[in-house]
């Protein structure tokens, strides 16, 4: 009925989004905590700089799986010396570019030399300037989208073991935890199967996969506790 107050709860969507509490996403992508829960939820001074893909469940912060994206970008910028004020315009104005709450995660995202471009039907445009002499892309931008899948028009699969492309955070499957890509089995599962088993052969005979991809499950989740 119009106007009737509803106190219908709604839904959490994790298939095709990923799901990520703000410590699993600081763990997986190298960002603290406290920098992505003020880029997503905002301060008492300033708002977010985007809305996580979950806003509008109403349980504690989550993620989705372009949020990690936006924010690994972002926070690459950061470290290179771009201030707070400038990657606050520089993400509005490519939202209004492009037309997307999160465009550093977007194919159409790109970065050459000192500069940080969208690259739109009608060309190439700037977004922002920075002074000569600074390689963001090359030293700092390239190296964060290398292991990074698109598909037609965003970040689609992140490789979290980009040389070996074993280990991948897919949102279409199981909910965009770390799976060895070919299996799709969790690889904290394979990890913690290891250990209770004492080998990584007994585990790989269990699941009826290739040992050396128990060893790259392994090595992640090793990688994840330092």
């Amino acid at each position: 009925m119009d106007g009737a107050y509803s106190t219908e709860k709604p839904v959490l969507k994790g298939v095709g989004l990923g799901v990520y509490t703000p410590a699993d996403a600081a763990r997986l992508i190298d960002v603290p905590v406290s920098t992505i829960r003020n880029w997503t939820k905002g301060t008492k001074d300033r708002p977010p700089l985007w809305r996580s893909e979950h806003a509008d469940w109403n349980g504690p912060l989550l993620l989705g799986f372009r949020d990690l994206v936006e924010a690994k970008v972002l926070y690459a910028l950061r470290k290179q010396g771009f201030s707070g004020q400038q990657l606050r315009g520089t993400i509005a104005y490519a939202r209004e570019q492009i037309g997307d709450e999160r465009p550093f995660s977007t194919k159409a995202f790109k970065a050459d030399g000192a500069e940080i471009m969208l690259e739109l039907p009608e060309g190439l445009i700037v977004i922002s300037r920075r002074n000569r002499g600074q390689t963001v892309f090359r030293d700092v931008v390239e190296p964060i989208l290398r292991p990074v899948v698109y598909d037609d028009a965003a970040a689609a699969m992140l490789w979290m073991l980009p040389r070996k492309k074993t280990v991948v955070l897919d949102p279409e499957r199981a909910f965009g935890t770390p799976i060895l890509h070919d299996f799709s089995i969790p690889t904290s599962v394979l990890a913690q199967s290891a250990r209770a088993e004492g080998s990584p052969t007994i585990t790989a005979r269990y699941f009826d996969i290739p040992v050396s991809q128990v060893r790259d499950a392994i090595r992640f989740e090793d990688q994840l506790a330092a």
